[in-house]
């Protein structure tokens, strides 16, 4: 299970922002929690396929058994279900309640894969869906996308981003806002999908979006490579200044990062770091920069940006990831399968000799990828204890048809459900444990509690706006205040205060406030967490 990105501890975000300051410290390799290498995904248009990579050992590769599983492939040996075709995936994002979004741009859709049982593979029935249907008469707006260029979603803000290029004078360059506001898993409905910008195709090639990404700041940004682009080919800031839902009053494109022209370039990916720190990939000139809006005018200008990474030559490097601390990791176009990686480890400005590795290699690999174009970074901090139970995707439902995403409560007014994590460790000795409810109402107040049963075999039971999980000599762990976020904390110490004994299961679950909650009770609950403690 992962946590939120706010998870993300001040010293941590404090090293992101200090990327490009002038200390610098000795690493003789990349650590734990400076890489983010622990997660990535990559998508293969060669083999349709889409791949988890999890450095289990900490070895800083994905290179051991068991360290690169298929996530998705759609050609499977046993026959599990009709698998949705993926014919060339090329884009790739990755939400905090661990949904990842992939976009395949010969199929024109969006499609959403979460491994619920967590067996390591999206394969089986309920799994995987189609997000947003791009072709002719495949959603209600009618939104044809012609070639898709890029995808963003940093939930719980709750919109998918789709960029779509023209292949042809006369189309145009969009960026689709997707939003599954009747929580029955797609976009494909009534006011569900809109064009939040668009630029139209004078002449082929004239303007061209090559990416989208939603900032750490809630903002939306673009990389339009067009030889007709206003400013210059880099990203662009779009912002929504008279709430109408898209962009079209002026003022509201800006020019953003526009790095030199140098000739020869061929801008192909960006991302930030959370630091809000932003990179660019310059495939023509194989070269990352980076910027920084460090005097918080609105623009990174030649004194806030630098190059980064000289790359080496005849590789088609396509995509880059982005770690929390500024990490990178590159995706590439042909064989042989590799994704490198990479960090400014002395602080210097620049990645020099000893701050790269191959991260993956297919040569040594046990799980071939062919052509790991699209990269993604899991950039929330990773939780490993308990088990969910007793999800929105029960089989009893939800009391007013709320449903929530498939591992979350169902859903509240914020339009997602309440996740419910644990993180550091089920030991009694350690006393470590920490629980994290996500995605509630900001500002609420949440009581955790705990007992000894689950409702109905773990599938629960309908109880104001949500699932009544748990049962059986319940306690509560204490009230807290949600914060601005939608995040509530509990622990550590849990152990020394409430005693929880070793060999024993315990069965966890968040109350909170609601008062403008869908099925309109004022309160609602999280997903149910069962925890085994051992010595």
């Amino acid at each position: 299970m992962r946590g939120s990105r706010s998870l993300v501890s001040s010293s941590r975000v404090a090293l992101g922002a200090a990327l490009l300051a002038g200390s610098s410290f000795a690493q003789s390799a990349i650590p734990e929690g400076l890489s983010g290498i622990e997660i990535s995904y990559c998508a293969d248009p060669v083999l349709d396929s889409i791949f988890r990579c999890s450095d289990a050992d900490l070895g800083g590769n994905y290179n051991q058994p068991g360290e690169t599983l298929a996530l998705y492939a759609d050609v499977v040996d046993a026959p599990l279900v009709a698998l949705v075709e993926l014919v060339e995936p090329r884009h790739i994002a990755v939400s905090p309640d661990d949904t990842v979004f992939v976009a395949d741009s010969t199929r024109r859709i969006v499609l959403a894969l979460n491994d619920v049982n967590e067996n390591g593979t999206a394969n089986e029935l309920g799994e995987h869906w189609v997000y947003f249907d791009g072709s002719a008469s495949g959603n209600a707006a009618g939104l044809v996308v012609a070639h898709t260029a890029g995808l963003s979603n940093r939930a719980p803000l709750g919109a998918v981003w789709l960029a779509s290029s023209s292949l042809q004078t006369g189309e145009f360059e969009r960026v689709l806002r997707l939003e599954d506001r009747t929580l029955d898993l797609d976009a494909n409905d009534a006011n569900e999908a809109s064009v939040f910008v668009e630029f139209s195709e004078l002449a082929p090639g004239d303007r061209n979006i090559a990416g989208v990404r939603e900032g750490v700041d809630g903002a939306v940004y673009v990389l339009d490579t067009g030889a007709a682009t206003p400013a210059g080919r880099g990203i662009y800031r779009l912002e929504d200044l008279d709430g109408s839902g898209a962009i079209d009053a002026a003022g509201e494109v800006t020019a953003f990062f526009l790095p030199p022209a140098q000739g020869g370039e061929d801008w192909v990916a960006l991302d930030q770091d959370d630091g809000e720190n932003w990179y660019l990939l310059d495939r023509g000139n194989g070269r990352i920069w980076r910027g920084h809006d460090a005097d918080a005018s609105g623009a990174i200008d030649g004194l806030e940006m630098h190059s980064l990474w000289q790359l080496g030559s005849g590789v088609d490097w396509r995509d880059i990831g982005v770690t929390d601390e500024g990490g990178i990791f590159l995706g590439v176009l042909g064989a042989p399968g590799k994704i490198e990686f990479a960090a400014d480890m002395d602080l210097d400005g620049t990645i020099g000799s000893g701050e790269s590795l191959l991260a993956y290699d297919v040569t040594v690999a046990d799980v071939d990828i062919d052509s790991p174009v699209a990269v993604a970074v899991d950039f929330h901090e990773h939780a490993e204890v308990g088990d969910a139970f007793c999800t929105a995707a029960s089989i009893v439902g939800c009391p007013c048809n709320n449903g929530g995403a498939p591992n979350a409560g169902c859903a509240n007014s914020t339009g997602l459900g309440a996740t419910l994590e644990g993180e550091g460790s089920s030991g009694v000795g350690n006393d470590d444990l920490e629980l994290h409810a996500l995605q509630l109402p900001p500002n609420a107040a949440a009581v955790a509690f705990y007992g000894m049963q689950q409702v109905g075999n773990g599938n629960g039971q309908r109880f104001y706006d949500g699932l009544r999980c748990v049962s059986g000599s319940v306690r509560r762990l204490g009230l807290a205040q949600v914060d601005a976020l939608g995040n509530a904390h509990w622990g550590p110490g849990l152990v020394q205060d409430h005693g929880f004994v070793v060999a024993t299961t315990y069965n966890f679950q968040v109350w909170y406030r609601d008062p403008s909650g869908p099925c309109a009770t004022s309160s609602n609950f999280s997903n149910g967490l069962s925890i085994t403690f051992d010595p």
